[in-house]
C-alpha cells in the first residue's frame, strides 16, 4: 500500500501542473463572464507554483511531529476540500486563491516521497521505485493534458479529488519499514579528526585547502548543491513547455494546438520508461551531466528554432529536451533529494530543496507570458541552466549504490596533512 501511497500523490502532483492549461483558462472565463489578460494567465500559470512555494517551506515544520503518513492522511483531506472550492467557479482571483491553496497542500504532500520511499525501500529495489515514482509523475501530467481536451472545464481537478480520496484510504493500510538508525555522530567525529593540534606546523596543498573549507562548511556544500540543482531543473524550461505546450507548439499544430501538449505528455512517459535500463547502471552525476547539458543544448537550438519559426525543428528539438530531461533532471534530482542529505538535516533540507524549486517555478511561468518572443526566453534558460548546473554537479556527492554513511564521508573528509618535523 505504500507504493500505492507514493504513485497517488506523484500522479496528483503531475495533473496538478497541467490541469490549468490554457485552454482551461479560457473554459473558466467564458463560464464566470471575464477575458484572460496576459496578467491573469502569469498569475493563473504560476499559482501553483506559488502554492507550492509555501507548501515547501512550511512542510518541515510539522512532519518530523506528525510523521509522513499522518501528514499524508491531513494534506489529503485537505486537498479535497480546497479542489472542491476551485471547482466552483466565482472568479478569476478566486481561481487563483483556490488553486495556490491546493497546490499548498499537495506540494506538501508530493515533498515528503522522496525521503520515504529511500527510507522503506530495501537498496535493490530503491532505484526501480524511484523511477516508477517519476513515471507517475508524468502518467498525471499526460492523465491532465487528455482531460483538458473534455468540455468540463474542472474535469483534471475531479480526478485529482478522487486521487486524493484514494491516498487518504490507503494511509490506514500502510506498515511502516524499521529503518536503521543513522549514527548522526560521524560528522562530529570527523571534523574533529580534521583538525590539527596547535602544536603541530602544517602545510596544505591546494587541494588540501579546498577539502579543508569542505569540512569545516560540509552543510553549507549541501546547501549550495540544494539551491544551484533545484534551480537547474527548473531553469532548463519545462514547466513553461508543460504549461503552455500548446501556444509554443501552435505552428507545429495549427489544425489542433492541444495535439502538441499531448504529444509531450507521452514522449514524457516514453522517455521516463526507456531511461530506466539506463538509470539502473550509470552514476548518478553521469546520468545528471548528461540530461542538462542536453537540455542546454536543445535551449540553445529552440531559440533559432522559434526565432525564425521552423515548425518542424521546434517539435523535434522540444521532444529532444523532454528525452534528455527525462534522462536527468527530471528523475535524477528527485532520487538525489532522497539520498544526499543527512538524517539530521534532511528534513529542513528538503524543505530548501523544494521551496526554491517552486521559486523558480514561479520565475518561470510567471515571466514566460510576458516575453515578446518565445525564442527570447530560451536564451534565459540556455543561460541559467548551463551556470547552476554546472555548480551542481561539481559540488554534488555521488550517491549511486551507496549507503547513507558512505554518502556523508564523501562532504566530510578526512584531512592527511603533514606536519615539519623538528
Amino acid at each position: 500500500m505504500q507504493h500505492m501511497m507514493t504513485a497517488l500523490s506523484s500522479i496528483s502532483q503531475g495533473a496538478l501542473l497541467t490541469s490549468l492549461s490554457v485552454e482551461s483558462m479560457n473554459k473558466y472565463a467564458k463560464l464566470v463572464g471575464q477575458t484572460i489578460t496576459p496578467t491573469y494567465k502569469s498569475f493563473l500559470g504560476a499559482s501553483a507554483a506559488m502554492g507550492g512555494m509555501l507548501g515547501s517551506a512550511t512542510t518541515v515544520f510539522y512532519q518530523k511531529r506528525l510523521g509522513t503518513i499522518v501528514s499524508t492522511r491531513i494534506l489529503s483531506m485537505c486537498v479535497v476540500f480546497f479542489l472542491v472550492l476551485t471547482i466552483i467557479p466565482v472568479h478569476l482571483v478566486f481561481l487563483v486563491f483556490c488553486r495556490a491553496l491546493t497546490s499548498t497542500t499537495i506540494a506538501s504532500q508530493f515533498m515528503l516521497m522522496p525521503k520515504f520511499i529511500n527510507d522503506n525501500t530495501i537498496m535493490k529495489y530503491k532505484t526501480l521505485v524511484q523511477t516508477v515514482f517519476s513515471i507517475n509523475l508524468n502518467v498525471g501530467i499526460v492523465v491532465g493534458y487528455l482531460l483538458n481536451l473534455t468540455p468540463y472545464w474542472a474535469s483534471t481537478n475531479c480526478f485529482i479529488l478522487s486521487s486524493n480520496i484514494l491516498t487518504f484510504i490507503s494511509t490506514f493500510f500502510i506498515k511502516l519499514k524499521a529503518s536503521e538508525k543513522t549514527n548522526v555522530q560521524i560528522a562530529d567525529k570527523d571534523l574533529e579528526a580534521a583538525q590539527p593540534t596547535a602544536e603541530q606546523k602544517v602545510e596544505y596543498t591546494v587541494q588540501e585547502i579546498i577539502q579543508q573549507v569542505a569540512v569545516k562548511f560540509p552543510i553549507w556544500r549541501l546547501v549550495i548543491v540544494t539551491i544551484t540543482l533545484s534551480a537547474a531543473q527548473l531553469t532548463t524550461g519545462i514547466n513553461s513547455i508543460l504549461a503552455y505546450a500548446s501556444q509554443i507548439l501552435a505552428s507545429s499544430f495549427p489544425n489542433n494546438s492541444s495535439l502538441g501538449a499531448i504529444v509531450i505528455g507521452v514522449v514524457k512517459i516514453i522517455a521516463t520508461i526507456s531511461a530506466m535500463p539506463i538509470i539502473n547502471r550509470l552514476r548518478r552525476k553521469i546520468l545528471l551531466a548528461i540530461g542538462l547539458y542536453g537540455c542546454v543544448v536543445s535551449n540553445f537550438i529552440l531559440i533559432f528554432a522559434f526565432k525564425y519559426d521552423i515548425s518542424w525543428l521546434q517539435i523535434t528539438v522540444v521532444i529532444m529536451f523532454i528525452i534528455f530531461y527525462q534522462i536527468g533532471p527530471g528523475p535524477i534530482v528527485l532520487m538525489l533529494w532522497g539520498e544526499i542529505f543527512p538524517q539530521n538535516f534532511g528534513p529542513k533540507l528538503t524543505s530548501l530543496a523544494f521551496t526554491v524549486n517552486w521559486v523558480v517555478n514561479i520565475s518561470v511561468t510567471l515571466v514566460f507570458p510576458l516575453y515578446p518572443q518565445v525564442w527570447t526566453a530560451y536564451c534565459v534558460y540556455f543561460i541559467f541552466t548551463g551556470f547552476f548546473g554546472t555548480v551542481a554537479l561539481i559540488l554534488l556527492p555521488e550517491t549511486f549504490q551507496r549507503t547513507a554513511e558512505e554518502i556523508e564521508k564523501q562532504y566530510i573528509p578526512k584531512i592527511n596533512h603533514r606536519t615539519d618535523k623538528a
